[in-house]
């Protein structure tokens, strides 16, 4: 049966069906052939959005194998933290900042690992610290790195335009609160609700 499985599966990776393919390597316990074949298709999952099926395939991998992928632990990382499972995230996270400083890895790396968190930051909502750690690890970032200085540019930008509006609103919701003062001096009447209105 598992040799069957096999065949099977290297029939749809040639036919260029992955996502079927990997069922099939897992089913035959074969998890390396099924760890390649997901790392092609794994950014394209991200990419259309489909974490739950990331997240299930995960889940049958070893742990070594997954850890064993630098392309399966950034979709990993995303997948679970878009699917709030957030403990998983950060400890996939936490594997590779040990990993980082017992290999005494440069900036760069340390870098690409804050961009992989800011991930999980921003699905947690924790978007000011998200875009500080975008903010810093950018300046590391290099044009080899440039789909991680794009998401850092972006965590930063979005940060800092929620922090802008948030001072406008802030500011909106002052100035109202002013006027309505203002008007209350004033005005003799108490302003109308709409139930009173109907």
């Amino acid at each position: 049966m598992t040799e069957r499985h096999v065949r099977i599966a290297d029939w749809f990776a040639v036919e260029d069906m992955r996502e079927v393919a990997i069922s099939h390597y897992l089913a035959a316990g074969r998890q390396e052939s099924a760890a390649a074949c997901l790392e092609e298709v794994a950014e394209q999952l991200v990419r259309e959005e489909r974490l739950g099926l990331l997240v299930s395939l995960f889940e049958k991998l070893d742990q070594h194998v997954l850890l064993g992928s630098t392309k399966l632990l950034d979709a990993a990382v995303i997948a679970y933290g878009f699917r709030r499972q957030f403990a998983k995230a950060h400890r996939l996270l936490n594997h590779c900042e040990a990993a980082l400083a017992e290999s005494d890895g440069d900036a760069v790396a340390a870098a690409e690992l804050e961009v992989r968190r800011c991930f999980v930051l921003a699905a947690e909502d924790r978007v000011v610290e998200m875009g500080e750690r975008a903010r810093d690890a950018e300046k590391w970032l290099g044009d080899d790195q440039s789909f991680s200085k794009a998401v850092a540019f972006n965590a930063y930008a979005f940060c800092s335009a929620r922090r802008a509006s948030f001072r406008k609103r802030t500011n909106c919701c002052c100035a109202l609160a002013r006027s309505m003062k203002r008007r209350a001096i004033i005005s003799v009447a108490p302003m109308p609700m709409p139930s009173m209105l109907a």
